[in-house]
């Protein structure tokens, strides 16, 4: 049935919004104001939180931070240590220990070569030391690098055959675990024989001119280093010939 009212709009009765629009309207804005007072809440709460974090921590850097200024310091000077004690390593590998080379050299005319012979009778009357320099060899070939020189003068004393008692003096320096290890070269000993006219034993004597060639350390460490590896390869070959 079609009802139609004819009464003028200000006498009309206001029609209600329908409730399947309102209740919806209303959950929505009850869900923005909600929302928005969530976020205010997480902004001004949290933000306060995060504040008062970063300015406790910013006062605990300022309290620390002189000593980290401090612990900066140690750090470079520690570095600094380090590179001066690598300094001081090379330095320390680089160097000749000439006293223990004069005494392996006076044990060997003491006590001879390792029981081939027991000891020499052996007069050094001068012994120079030389600092390290490069030796050249012949022609534009540059030989070894040298450590230094020990050079000495004497006689080899015995009362038959003096001769014969420097040719044993000298070979056994050549094969002496000493020379092997420390030594380039040695030159040919020359002289010729001695006789010494105070009454004293023995009476003869050839007399020595000897000069030794020093390896240089570096060299030596790169040697020793080699040596190592041959043995170390020798060892892990033999492993592998076992298994």
């Amino acid at each position: 049935m079609i009802t139609i009212n004819l009464l003028p709009s200000e006498y009309r009765k206001a029609e209600r919004t329908p409730l399947v629009v309102f209740l919806p309207l209303i959950a929505g804005l009850v869900c923005v104001l909600s929302a928005g007072a969530v976020a205010g809440y997480v902004r001004f709460s949290w933000l306060a939180e995060v504040r008062t974090e970063r300015e406790g921590l910013d006062q605990t850097y300022n309290e620390k931070k002189p000593r980290l200024a401090y612990h900066d310091n140690l750090l470079k000077e520690e570095s600094e240590y380090q590179k001066q004690a690598e300094t001081i390593k090379g330095i320390a590998s680089s160097r000749i220990l000439m006293t223990k080379r004069l005494d392996e050299l006076c044990n060997l005319i003491a006590e001879g070569d390792a029981g081939q012979h027991g000891g020499f009778v052996i007069w050094l009357k001068d012994l120079n030391v030389k600092p390290a320099r490069e030796q050249r060899g012949r022609g534009k070939q540059k030989g070894p690098k040298s450590g230094g020189e020990i050079s000495f003068k004497g006689f080899a004393l015995a009362d038959e055959a003096p001769l014969q008692e420097m040719n044993k003096f000298h070979q056994a320096i050549k094969n002496s675990e000493m020379f092997r290890d420390g030594y380039i070269g040695m030159t040919d000993p020359k002289g010729s024989v001695q006789v010494f006219g105070d009454d004293l034993t023995p009476s003869k004597g050839w007399s020595l001119e000897m000069a030794m060639q020093l390896k240089d350390p570096a060299e030596r460490l790169k040697e020793i280093a080699e040596e190592r590896n041959l043995q170390a390869k020798r060892e892990a070959k033999m492993k592998g010939n076992r298994r």
